[in-house]
């Protein structure tokens, strides 16, 4: 291909291959990037919410947070859980009795102060 129009092609053919290529490597990585993007959302937005039933803690410190427990409150729970050697201390709010021994034995506070933290979970 000598010719005028020949030489064209060529010319044509070569610039587009060339210009071709930083757009095909842009679609080749962020093509990818972009579903290990969407992946990973996927992954924390459904696999965080199985994670947060199994979560002893965050049950605690929801059930404190609707009761609108003070931080001192929070942690009498947690010594009393852990000296009466409850296992999880949300536990606390679904047993009366578990408190109210608590209070008896003067377990890591006054009877006078559990006894208040008793009013203010089941009265």
């Amino acid at each position: 291909m000598n010719t005028r129009v020949g030489d064209l092609a060529n010319h044509f053919q070569s610039a587009t291959s060339q210009s071709a290529s930083p757009l095909a490597v842009a679609f080749a990585i962020g093509i990818p990037a972009l579903a290990i993007g969407l992946g990973f959302l996927a992954y924390h937005k459904f696999c965080r919410a199985e994670r947060e039933y199994n979560a002893p803690n965050k049950l605690f410190d929801g059930l404190c947070r609707v009761h609108r427990l003070a931080r001192r409150d929070r942690r009498l729970l947690l010594q009393i859980a852990a000296e009466l050697k409850v296992e999880q201390a949300a536990l606390l709010f679904t047993n009366p009795a578990l408190l109210r021994t608590a209070s008896r034995k003067q377990i890591a506070a006054p009877s006078k102060r559990i006894k208040l933290l008793h009013r203010t979970l089941f009265d």
